[in-house]
């Protein structure tokens, strides 16, 4: 007896429906009961029938299916390791028939509605190491280094002023207008629009942010709310070696902040004793401002709490020397 038998009983006397007389039992002599877990199957395109045939061969199993309802269909080309159950699946893609496992076989039958549709096995594979957001060009840190620093043109000489290259720090609209060039504070930025003091500023690993988070940048001798700056301490860009700015994919040694992350390296000894002195200066002189008149740009309108908002004469000198 083979993998798979047609059994047809012709009775004269006693004539039976054609639906029965086409019923298929695969069986096999050596393990009827059992079938591998695996196969491994070399099918070309061929009829249904013979699929099953041999997929019941290898696999040792049972299977019932109607003769007349597949004698017209036709399985793709099978090739590879595969559970009988996958394998049967595969063959049946397209056939309009489906798989029951019944004890220990299976049985073919009609789809019991037309629009149900047999998903085949599928695979998703991917490559996990490509992706490195340490070094992609929109999820890398920015790093400036001592080098760059020397080379950019650094305003007021903060730590702000030398993220003006980088796309994901905005800053204040107002911080450096024709109406305030006299002042000497750091701008105020957001980090992938954040709030200014919603970020973290690191000096070798120790914050320097302010100990309150300043709810406007006065100087708050008549407000309620309270005022400052984001800041602690104003850094000198001159005694900087490196600034990284995190504004997405933030190590997680970083916290205390919901916005982003500017660490700083400072200087360190590079092996010689040497000094350098540096003096910087900028005047009203310099410049020509066109105001409104009826404005009445003059500073006697300003006020203690407010003593950068018309600022027409001023002049800024920075002497620094480093050792």
């Amino acid at each position: 007896m083979n993998g798979i038998g047609e059994m047809r009983i012709n009775n004269k006397k006693r004539p039976l429906k054609r639906s029965l007389l086409t019923l298929l039992i695969t069986a096999t002599v050596a393990a009827p009961y059992s079938y591998a877990a695996t196969l491994s199957v070399s099918l070309p395109e061929q009829s249904l029938a013979d699929s099953l045939n041999t997929i019941a061969k290898q696999g040792q199993v049972q299977i019932l299916f109607d003769a007349n309802a597949i004698k017209n269909l036709r399985a793709p080309a099978l090739s590879g390791q595969y559970e009988t159950h996958t394998a049967l699946q595969k063959v049946l893609i397209g056939s309009g028939m489906e798989i029951i496992s019944q004890g220990n076989g299976f049985v073919i039958r009609p789809l019991a509605t037309s629009s149900t549709i047999v998903i085949p096995e599928v695979k998703v594979t991917g490559v996990g190491s490509s992706y490195h957001p340490a070094t992609d060009v929109v999820s890398a840190p920015q790093y400036i280094t001592s080098e760059e620093i020397k080379q950019r043109n650094t305003g007021d000489g903060n730590v702000t002023d030398l993220l003006k290259s980088n796309p994901a720090v905005q800053f204040a609209n107002n911080d450096s207008n024709s109406m305030n060039q006299g002042e000497i504070k750091p701008s105020r930025i957001s980090i992938h629009g954040s709030s200014s003091y919603q970020n973290a500023y690191k000096l070798d690993g120790v914050s320097f942010n302010n100990d309150f988070d300043p709810a406007n940048s006065g100087n708050g001798e008549t407000n309620t709310r309270i005022t400052s700056d984001e800041q602690g301490m104003y850094l000198d860009s001159r005694l900087i070696d490196s600034v990284t700015v995190y504004d997405n994919n933030i190590p997680v040694e970083f916290g205390g902040f919901t916005g982003g992350t500017v660490e700083v390296q400072s200087r360190r000894w590079s092996g010689e004793t040497h000094a350098n002195a540096y003096y910087r200066t900028t005047r009203s002189s310099w410049n020509n401002i066109f105001t409104d008149p009826k404005l009445k740009f003059d500073t006697a309108n300003n006020d203690f709490s407010n003593p950068a908002r018309f600022q027409k004469k001023y002049d800024k000198q920075k002497l620094w020397r480093l050792v």
